[in-house]
C-alpha cells in the first residue's frame, strides 16, 4: 500500500494549521495591550466565558480534527 499521498496530505493540512495559528498568534500579540487598556477586566474575562462557551457549542472543523489527533 502507498499512502504517500495521504501523508502528503496530512503534512499540507498541518503546515496550513500551524501557519494560519502563528498568524493569530502575532495579530493577538499586536492586539493584547491595546485591549488591555481599553477593557476593563471584568469585560475582558465576560467575553473569554462567551468564547469558550461558543468553541464548546460550535466546534470548527479544526477543533473536531485536533480532538481526533489527541484522542487518537
Amino acid at each position: 500500500m502507498n499512502h504517500s499521498g495521504e501523508i502528503k496530505d496530512l503534512f499540507g493540512e498541518l503546515e496550513l494549521y500551524c501557519r494560519t495559528l502563528l498568524q493569530r498568534l502575532a495579530k493577538e500579540e499586536e492586539l493584547l495591550p491595546m485591549s488591555q487598556r481599553i477593557i476593563s477586566n471584568e469585560a475582558w474575562f465576560e467575553m473569554a466565558t462567551r468564547f469558550i462557551y461558543q468553541d464548546a457549542k460550535y466546534p470548527t472543523r479544526h477543533s473536531e480534527t485536533t480532538r481526533e489527533l489527541v484522542l487518537h
